[in-house]
């Protein structure tokens, strides 16, 4: 049985805990039943026009106009375990840079996109939004791989790859990923194979700085490839890790000390920038470093609220908040607007969108390349639905009420496959 991490659990209790007073036995019931109204649809219904354009969903819409550019051959994803952007030096004024002096040096804060939202938690889900380009993870798990980003560059001859340090079997991930198009998957099985590795192995896996020492020979035995790269990292994940002063590295800032539980917290992504930096800089002194490639920093989703998440100042408690999302390569790439509202739904078409590819129906998110995108967030946390644009919020319930559905119910519980 996996470890589950006390601060996720608490979270995840907590949810459940304050809608189980609602109607028990529904919600009691709900967690056995899930999937039991979810549908393909080859139309969507015709009250849905209206959410569809106050919101600037996705939903049905025509192709973006084109980049213009040259496909990309190596994508790497780096999705870092529970980030938030205000947790990093140069995005919290709190924060000193020397906590995360890779993120917070000028060469990339300028290419980071500042007001990109979690859509969904915990980790699975979150990937799942990130991926598929949809709220609805208990619907993607089920119904929704077929227009998986993944999947769709696998279509255009991507060999893919999911890199993590944790076990490839937690939970039932394994069936999920090679569903949502990931033809390779590379764990703490994978790791432990390397004599070598023995000494490094522990109940959370292998140091991140073995996984992204893997993506770089991930890179070395495809060079003639054309591959996707999705990387999950763990040393950031809530609860104590061990750290190994063999493999160099430097201290974390002083001034943490004085911060208690909070600067341990804190010491963490300290270390993890540290092993981005080392990462970025060998990709770029090795022959990988071409306009063929781009890096993506992001996280799967930000840090869970807990009380020591409440001593650093500043920091959003909101269980959907802010992450990070860069752009990385060493090719001019078009102009990003780094602060209109956005989220995890409009990574997926961004990417298509850069690779010149067809973006399924089912996105609810859109290009953040595209002129025509709108201010939007869109978040799914506790059975409530959330679609916010800069002068509007909506809230939905997604449980069934006797039966009825209102459309954004619909459109949430329905993949949109468009007419082929």
């Amino acid at each position: 049985m996996p470890i589950v991490d006390d601060e996720i659990l608490r979270v995840e209790l907590q949810d459940r805990l304050r809608y189980l007073t609602d109607h028990p036995l529904g919600r009691i019931s709900r967690q056995f039943s899930r999937d039991n109204s979810w549908t393909r649809s080859t139309g969507l219904p015709g009250e849905a026009e209206s959410i569809i354009e106050d919101f600037s969903l996705g939903l049905g819409r025509s192709q973006p106009e084109s980049l213009g550019l040259k496909p990309f051959r190596k994508i790497i994803l780096v999705t870092t375990e529970s980030l938030s952007l205000n947790l990093m030096g140069g995005y919290n004024p709190h924060l000193r840079e020397d906590l995360t002096p890779f993120y917070a040096g000028a060469e990339v804060r300028k290419f980071a996109h500042t007001n990109y939202w979690t859509s969904c938690a915990p980790t699975r889900e979150g990937i799942l939004a990130t991926l598929t380009s949809h709220p609805n993870h208990f619907l993607a798990k089920t119904i929704g791989y077929e227009q998986s980003l993944s999947s769709q560059l696998v279509k255009d001859g991507f060999k893919t790859f999911f890199v993590r340090g944790d076990s490839k079997y937690y939970s039932p991930e394994l069936n999920i990923l090679f569903n949502l198009g990931f033809q390779n998957i590379i764990g703490k099985e994978t790791f432990a194979k390397q004599p070598s590795m023995g000494n490094y192995l522990s109940f959370a896996g292998v140091p991140d700085y073995f996984v992204f020492r893997e993506v770089l020979e991930v890179l070395d035995e495809n060079k003639n490839e054309k591959i996707f790269t999705t990387v999950l990292t763990t040393d950031t994940h809530p609860g104590k890790r061990p750290f190994y002063k063999e493999l160099g590295y430097p201290k974390p800032p002083e001034w943490l000390s004085d911060w208690g539980e909070a600067g341990v917290l804190l010491s963490y992504l300290f270390y993890h920038d540290h092993d981005v930096a080392v990462f970025m800089e060998s990709l770029k002194n090795s022959e990988h470093w071409t306009d063929d490639i781009l890096v993506i920093l992001t996280a799967d989703h930000c840090r869970p609220p807990s009380v020591t998440l409440s001593q650093v100042p500043k920091v959003d408690m909101d269980p959907l908040c802010r992450i990070p999302l860069i752009f990385l390569s060493p090719r001019k790439l078009p102009t990003l607007p780094l602060q209109p509202l956005a989220s995890q739904i409009d990574l997926a078409p961004t990417i298509l969108h850069l690779q010149d590819l067809t973006i399924p129906p089912g996105y609810w998110g859109r290009s953040l390349f595209s002129e025509s995108k709108r201010p939007l967030r869109v978040g799914y946390f506790g059975e409530r639905l959330l679609l916010q644009t800069s002068s509007t919020r909506k809230v939905v319930s997604t449980r069934q009420s006797n039966g009825n559905q209102d459309v954004a119910q619909q459109l949430f519980n329905s993949l949109f496959i468009g007419d082929n």
